[in-house]
């Protein structure tokens, strides 16, 4: 991990320190950022290729990592700060740098979603009473939708009693500092010494109430599909293209040597994820909308497998629709809520 209090960062260190910058893109001709408020822009100033390599040589001896042609991408992740530099025989155009925040922060309020269009007040004490239930869920969208945030706001709604643990291979949600008086244990992975099964394995042991997986992206959604199956709450993220194509996604995800009949998959899916949130994000030049756009329930009964999206939306909560709560999981939620839901639900 790299202290970023000993990175000089020259020209770049206000972008660093502005908080409403989430991502910083540059390379010898150009600085791009994404603002959560000011959309993507191209910032006024550049940097040379000179100044990049500067900071690079720093971070490689901060990580003790080799950089040059045949060790072309140098990866650290240290504090709030994800880096990634990719060698100018990697990326023709020239060295590139590309810097994501991942902020000591909750970027979403729950007492401000609705003034920030982001999701209706109903969404969010759905989306409470789901964590509350212990369901396994998934918030899915394109890379920048703010998967991580929601994962950490949802975390906010775990009882304080239950016990958690966060599996990462690089940290995002730094839960432990955001609620330091939980039961929150952190575990980071890497390829060398602690990788997803031992992590897996050593939060078994913990006997945790939820695991928490930062991101599902291959062959250790078994692993999580099993933590499921044995009681566990599960929050993760994925990349996806709307919340029905979970049993699609997570069938590409199986290592192929391994991967069961594809109709099996689609059964546990079925039987053990119930929540599916699709997160979309509207840049442009001069504003950032992140909002949730859809949300679908998934079940399995009498060994038919049956997918409802509850929850649709189109740019926030200026046009939404509300389908009815599907009768198992009233069960699972409380009355009050399902009627509430339901009166506004297009029958």
């Amino acid at each position: 991990m790299v202290k970023s209090n000993v990175i000089d960062w020259g020209q770049l260190k206000p972008l660093i320190d502005n908080e409403n910058i989430t991502d910083i893109k540059c390379n010898s001709r150009s600085i791009w950022t994404k603002d959560v408020t000011l959309g993507t822009k191209k910032e006024d100033f550049n940097v040379d290729a000179s100044e990049i390599e500067y900071i690079t040589r720093q971070i490689g001896n901060q990580v003790d990592a080799v950089f040059n042609e045949s060790d072309p991408v140098l990866q650290a992740d240290y504090g709030d700060l994800r880096v990634q530099i990719l060698h100018k025989t990697v990326s023709p155009s020239g060295i590139n740098m590309t810097i994501r925040k991942t902020p000591y922060t909750m970027r979403i309020s729950e007492n401000e979603v609705e003034s920030n269009k982001y999701c209706t007040s109903l969404v969010m004490e759905l989306i409470k009473a789901c964590v509350q239930s212990k369901m396994g869920i998934v918030n899915c969208g394109e890379t920048g939708s703010g998967k991580t945030e929601l994962m950490k706001l949802a975390t906010s709604f775990i009882p304080a009693h239950q016990g958690v643990v966060t599996i990462e291979d690089t940290s995002e949600l730094h839960l432990a500092t955001l609620f330091p008086d939980r039961n929150i244990i952190e575990l980071k992975i890497n390829d060398k010494f602690f990788n997803f099964d031992e992590a897996n394995k050593s939060s078994m042991r913990m006997d945790p109430d939820w695991v928490l997986f930062s991101e599902a992206r291959g062959a250790e959604i078994e692993k999580l599909i099993a933590c499921r199956s044995v009681g566990h709450g599960i929050i993760t993220t994925m990349h996806m293209l709307n919340s029905t194509s979970l049993s699609e996604r997570i069938i590409n995800m199986y290592d192929p040597l391994r991967r069961p009949n594809d109709n099996i998959i689609q059964n546990m899916v079925h039987e053990y994820f119930d929540v599916v949130i699709h997160i979309k994000c509207d840049f442009d030049e001069k504003s950032t909308l992140r909002y949730i756009d859809e949300i679908s329930l998934y079940e399995r009964t009498e060994k038919q497998n049956k997918i409802t999206t509850i929850y649709r939306s189109k740019k926030g909560i200026n046009e939404v629709e509300y389908i009815k709560i599907p009768t198992i999981f009233e069960k699972r939620l409380s009355a009050e809520l399902v009627e509430s839901w339901n009166s506004y639900a297009n029958v």
